[in-house]
């Protein structure tokens, strides 16, 4: 084979390039079939090897062990004979051997090769192209350009489609698979703010299972549904609170729980971001409140369990008790107080 250093020339145009590298893939797959694959139906077992010369050793010794019984010459001679002939033997066993492990080492030899050969190619394409080919199918590797950027990758049918790479004209880029011209299937979008989103694709939108990294240090991991939050999912916020529940439209609804940075947290109702409806409130004291939220704040009929054992009843509006509260004592008296 030719060396790879001779084939490509960096200085060429891409086109030309990606050819040449096609050309010394489809030499290596021929030195492969022509040079080692007639190997491949051929068994090589060196342990079955060493029990045949093990068994012959044991042979040798029970041998021994019937002409010391023996006092006839005539057996004495004819039992040297088979010994001879079992020596000889075990010595070809032995030179067998010996061609095998060359035969080895010599396919391990032309193994590495190739792969140096293939590694360097890949090196070559990342280089030139900044992109890594590794998984594309190089004979349909192609560059497209179109009103919104420039495509380099798999092409079926003059359009997108396989693994690729889109570099968009406001300086987005994908990284991902392709269908019919479409984003789709597994890919990663870098945004040119430095956000980026790992995950499933459907007809050029973020759709299924994926995770949302912001440029502060938050990130999203969950199910996305035309290009939104939608599902089950986790917010992870840079300063240390999660959130972790139900997504519609890109914000917390439905049911979910957030953790607070302080250590409380809250379990229950949600809707536009905000806990609405029913749930309960841990305070990092041991306290809890358990009632009715509105606006993310309480609203609405609630308890508030102490952490002495004693509990208030009453009525909140934004946030504050209101009205006339009733607080049961853990010593089993009852006091009324007014807001």
């Amino acid at each position: 084979m030719e060396d790879s250093k001779d084939i490509i020339n960096i200085n060429s145009s891409k086109n030309d390039l990606l050819l040449q590298i096609e050309i010394e893939l489809h030499q290596i797959i021929n030195y492969i079939q022509n040079n080692l694959m007639n190997n491949k139906n051929k068994d090589i077992n060196l342990d079955e090897k060493e029990t045949q010369n093990k068994r012959i050793v044991k042979l040798g010794i029970k041998r021994k062990r019937i002409r010391k019984l023996n006092e006839d010459d005539k057996d004495k001679n004819e039992i040297n004979s088979k010994e001879s002939n079992e020596k000889k033997e075990g010595m070809g066993v032995i030179l067998k051997n010996k061609k095998l492990k060359a035969k080895i080492k010599k396919f391990k030899k032309h193994t590495n090769k190739i792969f140096k050969k293939v590694k360097d190619i890949l090196l070559k394409i990342n280089d030139y192209n900044n992109v890594n080919l590794g998984e594309f199918n190089i004979n349909s590797v192609q560059e497209l350009n179109d009103e919104y950027g420039k495509y380099i990758g798999n092409v079926h049918n003059g359009l997108p489609e396989g693994k690729g790479i889109f570099y968009f004209n406001d300086g987005d880029r994908y990284e991902g698979d392709f269908k019919n011209n479409k984003l789709e299937g597994k890919g990663i979008y870098y945004y040119d703010n430095g956000d980026r989103y790992e995950g499933d694709f459907k007809n050029n939108k973020a759709e299924g299972k994926g995770i949302y990294y912001i440029n502060d240090g938050s990130r999203y991991e969950g199910n996305f549904k035309n290009d939104e939050r939608e599902g089950k999912g986790i917010d992870y916020f840079n300063n240390g609170d999660i959130y972790e529940g139900d997504f519609k439209n890109e914000k917390h609804e439905g049911k979910g729980i957030y953790y607070f940075n302080t250590g409380n947290r809250y379990e229950g109702d949600w809707k536009n971001n905000k806990a609405e409806g029913k749930g309960i409130y841990y305070y990092n004291n041991g306290n809890r409140y358990e009632g009715d939220w509105k606006n993310d704040k309480r609203e609405g009929k609630g308890i508030i369990y102490f952490n002495n054992g004693d509990r208030k009843i009453g009525d909140f509006f934004d946030g504050h008790p209101i009205g006339k509260h009733v607080l049961f004592k853990n010593n089993g008296e009852i006091e009324i107080i007014n807001y």
